[in-house]
């Protein structure tokens, strides 16, 4: 992916999500980035825009986006990765449901309870694990991986629903 960004306005080229505003280098003005949540060091962060979506920004483009949010004054926050914790008991050979996963107290600080997370890993666990499965390496896991494992399995018009459910979750994860 590759993003271009003239006259105060993003391009994302190469954008991998249909549903997405910036799917199909449609223009995305500066004005409806809301926020940046960019790590720290070079890596995978996002932008929110004004409908409540996140826009992924990749390693590669960090450095120059995190210098546009700056000169723009968009703010730059850091949101509690919920679907890291979500995955992350997918990430090893333990049943998912036989021993408590790190990470789900700060889930149950966002707002979701045991039984809403047991339902939303139940929801992702089959196309999350066969995902998984096509790494050699172990890695975190989190929104873009759960949107990629999901889009080419679900049939035709339902991925639509699956990127707006999962956007929404990620959004209830509380600024650090």
């Amino acid at each position: 992916m590759r993003i271009r960004f003239d006259d105060n306005i993003f391009v994302f080229e190469g954008y991998p999500f249909a549903p997405s505003v910036a799917f199909d280098e449609s223009p995305i003005p500066m004005g409806e980035i809301v926020s940046a949540d960019l790590p720290p060091e070079k890596g995978l962060g996002w932008l929110e825009h004004v409908t409540g979506e996140l826009l992924f920004v990749d390693a590669l483009n960090w450095y120059r986006v995190r210098r546009l949010m700056e000169a723009n004054e968009v703010p730059c926050v850091r949101r509690l990765r919920v679907w890291r914790l979500l995955l992350h008991a997918f990430q090893d050979s333990v049943p998912v449901d036989s021993v408590p996963v790190p990470g789900d107290a700060k889930l149950t600080q966002s707002g979701f309870d045991a039984e809403e997370v047991h339902l939303i890993r139940n929801r992702v666990r089959r196309h999350i694990t066969a995902y998984d499965s096509t790494f050699w390496e172990q890695r975190q896991l989190g929104l873009y991986d759960v949107l990629e494992a999901h889009k080419f399995t679900d049939r035709r018009g339902e991925f639509a629903a699956f990127f707006e459910w999962a956007m929404a979750i990620a959004l209830r994860g509380h600024t650090l």
